[in-house]
């Protein structure tokens, strides 16, 4: 018996294949001080490419440090110039965050910006992964991305250098001393260069999407069924042919619902009350002028006609008697 195999409608397949390695930058964390005892964590970047050692805005501020006022400019890579005309020359200390020398502090000083740069990736380094990092106490990181807060210029970058320098192999990275511990920078690759394989299958049901769509048709704007659809246009249609215009004012015809009960036919009432509003008339001169001379001004407005001598037509017609009534505003004196 031959099996029956059913393909999806539509497939689209990608695949990526990626090699891990990655590189390091001088960053290290410490702990910046300011006026009056207030002090932060920051993430500092040793920097040999800044002339100027830089601080963020909002880190100056959060230490509340204070000094003149100097317009700088900032070049970078490709010719980019952005101008900084509120920049302050502030003063502050850095010091480990931890070890023997947690309690030292260190000036720099440096200017502030707004925006020293985008977040940074930091590949996280094991030292069990290079033997000549074996013998460091580093911390454990995860890979993530860090902002920089404090970039170490060359105006201060050798003051806060150690004297030792750690290397391995060419594509090995380096271990760099420096005053608040050792940075692991330069190029970061595995020992074991894996290749990483990624695929992504998209199937699309059209029962599924049927389902959502009926789901949604209440919720979701221009998602409506066919026959709706439909309806809504034969509706625009007819409201299109009955709007006119006589020079003064629009009409349009009543847009009547399809398959709606008609409306009853009410000229046997009309009749009914007719005498009565007769004698209510008769009886006061002039109340039955007023009422007259409203319903005339109805007739020559053309607001109302006359159908004395036609009978109804229509199901949804609705008959006038030879007498047309109104209600009127209770401040005139006149009445149904």
């Amino acid at each position: 018996m031959e099996r029956k195999i059913v393909e999806p409608r539509r497939a689209q397949v990608n695949i990526a294949t990626t090699e891990r390695g990655w590189s390091r930058f001088q960053m290290i964390k410490a702990v910046a001080h300011g006026a009056h005892g207030r002090k932060r964590l920051v993430n500092c970047l040793l920097d040999t490419g800044a002339e100027r050692s830089l601080v963020r805005q909002d880190v100056a501020d959060e230490l509340e440090l204070a000094g003149e006022i100097h317009p700088i400019s900032f070049c970078g890579v490709g010719g980019s110039r952005i101008s900084c005309q509120a920049s302050r020359l502030v003063r502050l200390w850095l010091s480990p965050v931890s070890g023997e020398h947690a309690e030292e502090r260190y000036k720099l000083e440096a200017m502030t910006a707004p925006v020293l740069c985008e977040d940074l990736w930091q590949t996280p380094v094991s030292p069990k992964d290079w033997p000549h990092l074996h013998n460091l106490n580093l911390m454990k990181e995860v890979g993530e991305l860090t902002p920089v807060h404090v970039i170490i210029g060359l105006d201060s970058y050798f003051r806060f250098l150690g004297r030792q320098v750690i290397r391995g192999g060419d594509d090995d990275p380096v271990a760099v001393e420096t005053l608040f511990g050792w940075v692991i920078c330069g190029p970061v690759a595995s020992l074991i260069k894996e290749q990483e394989c990624r695929v992504h299958c998209i199937r699309t049901d059209d029962h599924l999407n049927a389902a959502l769509r009926k789901f949604w048709e209440l919720e979701a704007i221009g998602i409506l069924p066919t026959e709706t659809e439909s309806r809504q246009t034969d509706m625009e249609r007819r409201f299109k042919e009955s709007l006119s215009f006589d020079g003064n004012r629009y009409s349009v015809g009543l847009l009547w619902k399809p398959g709606m009960a008609s409306l009853p036919n009410n000229y046997a009432t009309a009749i009914r009350r007719y005498p009565s509003l007769e004698k209510r008339l008769s009886r006061d001169s002039g109340l039955d002028e007023d009422y007259t001379t409203v319903m005339q001004s109805y007739f020559d407005n053309d607001e109302l006609k006359d159908h004395r001598h036609q009978a109804c037509r229509g199901k949804r017609g609705s008959c006038l008697t030879t007498r047309c009534t109104r209600r009127a505003p209770r401040e005139s004196g006149s009445v149904e």
